[in-house]
């Protein structure tokens, strides 16, 4: 008995072949001696299927990415997903997909006796919130010599380093 799966292929190859129903139903006829798919057998469906590929059509592989698409959308995910980006486009992190944003979940969730949770979906609240705060100590760490270059330290204020000119102006006078 053939599968619903080898009857989806017959009907598929038979769209992709363009084959109108009198002209598929006559290859039935001629091939098998009979009117319709379903009264073939299972070594018949693949004499089909052969015969098909025998005249042009070739079966597609399905996709499998592995992966759903489904991520996840709570406050504390968007927040994750916002803090890589944001790193990304700071040149902190090579690269901004979901994909390396999982395999950086996985190894910061990895603990002594717990293999580490694999998607940011299946993390708990308080690991979404320990990776937050992870993200934001690296992004300080990171971009602070950053901010030593955009910004000085006067007084205990920050300014910004387009005021070099009045700084130095200003450092000049009152010395």
């Amino acid at each position: 008995m053939p599968t619903r799966a080898e009857y989806a292929k017959i009907h598929i190859a038979k769209k992709e072949l363009g084959l109108d129903d009198e002209t598929y139903r006559d290859i039935l006829a001629w091939k098998f001696k009979v009117t319709s798919s379903k009264e073939l057998n299972s070594r018949q469906v693949g004499a089909l299927l052969a015969h098909f590929r025998a005249k042009g059509w070739k079966p597609r592989a399905r996709k499998r990415s592995g992966r759903s698409n489904i991520t996840a959308n709570d406050d504390q995910s968007r927040k994750i997903r916002a803090l890589w980006i944001t790193m990304h486009k700071a040149g902190l992190v090579k690269n901004p997909s979901e994909l390396a944003l999982a395999r950086y979940v996985k190894r910061m969730t990895t603990r002594r006796g717990h293999p580490g949770t694999d998607r940011l979906e299946w993390c708990s609240a308080a690991e979404k919130r320990h990776l937050i705060e992870v993200l934001k100590k690296w992004q300080i760490r990171d971009l602070t010599g950053h901010w030593l270059v955009r910004y000085w330290l006067v007084d205990g204020r920050l300014l910004p380093y387009e005021n070099e000119r009045r700084l130095i102006t200003w450092r000049t006078s009152t010395s």
